[in-house]
């Protein structure tokens, strides 16, 4: 490390970050409550500005990731550091201050609102604009004049300053309060042009920022608020044949139907199963409706018609052993 590089890192400030174990196949359900995936630390992280509650079973834990020459990593381990194979990186466990980790602290690429100069490119005009110099931009479906190029040249186009953002769907009203717009078209939110990017930048977007898979998120967000109100309005025959997903909770209805029938009265059935789809209408709003195969078995047991008490059959007690005498 040179004495400028040991420099710049000593300024450096240096924080733990709240790093999460995620399975591959659950990476989509902790990227929709926030989670950022780190290409450092080659891991997925809390952001400062989310709740991390929702994260407990990824079992977080506290790093702050450091970059340590080689020739000096004796010494960041008799600190305290650990290093994470995955990452090919040391780090500062949560339970150390990081103060004597400084001169390691790295210059950690963090995401950034960048205004860009995007236009307006009929599909017929896209060779014109591609002459110009205009890039495509595939993950937002839209060409932009790249940094340094004379705006003057694509006027024509109609260019327009954009920072696009990462907006969570159940954040987009903020969002909007804040000023900024959507772009149907790349199915995106962006910051225009003179907006303050000071107000935007928890919603800065990641290295692997999708809009795609962000449009995936709203349309199931507003499918399940589809889902939940069929449940509660309409007849189960109807809700059915309009959103057969909903079969798995109807399968819950009724288990819980033939459960509470012997323990309580009519009106008292009522209210346990009012009380109890409203629970469940919910859950199809948070989540979507219950998957079908959990249920198939106990749907089975809960079809089979109840057996009279009188009737049951009480398992034969073994003979007891004769007392020798």
């Amino acid at each position: 490390m040179s004495d400028a590089q040991e420099q710049a890192g000593a300024s450096a400030k240096l924080e733990h970050s709240t790093y999460l174990k995620v399975p591959f196949e659950e990476k989509d359900v902790v990227k929709a409550l926030g989670a950022r995936y780190d290409d450092n630390a080659k891991s997925w992280t809390v952001p400062k500005t989310v709740d991390p509650a929702p994260f407990e079973k990824w079992e977080p834990e506290q790093r702050a990731y450091i970059n340590v020459p080689i020739e000096q990593k004796d010494q960041a381990k008799a600190l305290g550091a650990k290093f994470d194979g995955k990452a090919e990186s040391w780090y500062v466990p949560g339970d150390l201050a990081t103060e004597k980790f400084e001169k390691w602290a790295g210059d950690k690429p963090t995401p950034e609102l960048d205004m860009k100069t995007y236009l307006k490119v009929p599909f017929t005009e896209k060779d014109e604009a591609k002459e110009l110099g205009a890039k495509w931009d595939a993950k937002l479906n839209t060409w932009y004049a790249p940094e340094g190029a004379d705006r003057a040249s694509f006027e024509k186009f109609k260019p327009e300053q954009r920072a696009y953002l990462d907006v969570p769907f159940k954040e987009k009203d903020q969002a909007k309060e804040l000023g900024a717009k959507f772009d149907g078209y790349a199915e995106a939110w962006y910051a225009p042009g003179g907006a303050d990017l000071k107000n935007f930048e928890k919603w800065a977007p990641a290295h692997d920022f999708d809009p795609a898979s962000k449009a995936a998120e709203r349309r199931e967000f507003v499918q399940n608020k589809e889902m939940a109100t069929a449940f509660r309005e309409l007849p189960q025959e109807q809700a059915l044949e309009k959103f057969p997903a909903l079969a798995g909770t109807y399968g819950a209805v009724k288990q819980l139907e033939s459960s509470v029938q012997a323990v309580t009265t009519a009106e008292g059935k009522d209210k346990v199963m009012g009380e109890a789809r409203e629970r469940l209408a919910a859950q199809i709003e948070r989540s979507g409706p219950l998957p079908l195969k959990e249920l198939a078995l106990e749907r089975v047991a809960s079809e089979a018609p109840a057996q009279p008490a009188a009737e049951r059959r009480q398992p034969e007690r073994a003979a007891e052993p004769a007392l020798e005498r």
